[in-house]
C-alpha cells in the first residue's frame, strides 16, 4: 500500500494555483462597533446630548445594540472556517463525505480513481465510516477532487477531475 496525503492536506499542493482559501471580511463587524463605541462615548462627552434625557438614553440604546452587534459579528467572522474557491470560475468548493461498508472497499476505490461518482450511488451506504469517499466539488459542477479514506488512511490519491471527465448524476 502507498503513502498517499490526506485529501484536505494534498489539495493545496495539487492545484496550488486554482485553489484559493478565503475568510470572512469583519469590516461591517469593525464599523458597527467602532459607530456604536462612539456613539455611547458621545453621550457622555456631548453637552447637548447630555442634557437631553430622552435623546442621550435613545443614543445610549442604540450605541450598546450597534456595538453588541458588532462584536457578535467579528467574533463570528475571526471563528468561521475559511471557505475554498476553485479560481478559474470563480464558484467555491463543498466538501461531501459518503460512508461505505468495508467490504465494498475495492468498488469504491474503482469508482473514485475513474471518475465515475454515479457508480457510487449503486453500492450500498454504510452505517458506519468503514470506508469513506472524500469528494470537494465546486458549486458551478466545473471541477471535482476526490479521494477514498479507510478509518483517517488513504486508500487512494487525490484525483481532480475537470468538466467533462466525471460523471455525478443525482449523487451530490
Amino acid at each position: 500500500m502507498k503513502n498517499y496525503k490526506i485529501i484536505d492536506d494534498a489539495i493545496y499542493e495539487i492545484a496550488a494555483q486554482s485553489i484559493e482559501r478565503c475568510r470572512r471580511n469583519p469590516a461591517v463587524g469593525l464599523t458597527l462597533l467602532i459607530v456604536g463605541l462612539l456613539l455611547i462615548v458621545a453621550v457622555h462627552f456631548v453637552d447637548a446630548i447630555g442634557q437631553d434625557t430622552t435623546l442621550g438614553k435613545v443614543l445610549m440604546s442604540a450605541g450598546l445594540i450597534l456595538a453588541l452587534a458588532g462584536l457578535v459579528k467579528v467574533i463570528i467572522d475571526f471563528s468561521s472556517r475559511a471557505k475554498l474557491y476553485y479560481k478559474p470560475s470563480g464558484s467555491e468548493l463543498r466538501r461531501y463525505e459518503i460512508a461505505f461498508d468495508t467490504p465494498y472497499t475495492m468498488k469504491v476505490c474503482q469508482a473514485v480513481t475513474s471518475g465515475d461518482l454515479a457508480a457510487l450511488s449503486g453500492i450500498p451506504r454504510g452505517r458506519t465510516s468503514g470506508v469513506r469517499a472524500v469528494i470537494y466539488k465546486s458549486t458551478d459542477n466545473g471541477v471535482i477532487m476526490t479521494q477514498v479514506l479507510e478509518s483517517r488512511k488513504p486508500l487512494t490519491e487525490t484525483r481532480i477531475f475537470e468538466s467533462g471527465n466525471f460523471t455525478i448524476s443525482g449523487l451530490l
